[in-house]
């Protein structure tokens, strides 16, 4: 009996890690597109040094941010030890977007408004 041959992975591109693809150099698998992306680009957020956003990624473009709307912070069952959240309304672009940042973590665009 011959050991079974396992069936080629589709869709996945092997890309190297930190060294550039030398000798040594580890290499992760990863399924790209990412599965239910459509290919698109999920959305991200560039903030400066301060923490302040400065343009906001939907689709494939990248937003600047021109207006805070609004800026609040959510800080639920403390005594649970619940993570206390930032949120900030921004105009981008022609859209209007709410980020969110947990503590120690950048912005992500938590939904848009349009």
């Amino acid at each position: 009996m011959s050991p079974a041959t396992p069936a080629p992975a589709t869709n996945v591109s092997a890309r190297p890690r930190a060294g550039g693809g030398r000798r040594g150099s580890r290499v992760e698998e990863r399924e790209y597109p990412p599965r239910g992306s459509r290919g698109r680009l999920p959305p991200a957020v560039e903030s400066s040094p301060a923490g302040r956003p400065l343009r906001v990624r939907l689709g494939r473009a990248w937003l600047p941010v021109q207006h805070i709307q609004e800026l609040w912070v959510v800080q639920g069952r403390w005594w649970a030890t619940e993570e206390r959240r930032q949120y900030v309304r921004v105009e981008a672009g022609s859209a209007v977007v709410e980020l969110v940042r947990r503590a120690g973590e950048p912005w992500a665009v938590s939904r848009v408004l349009d």
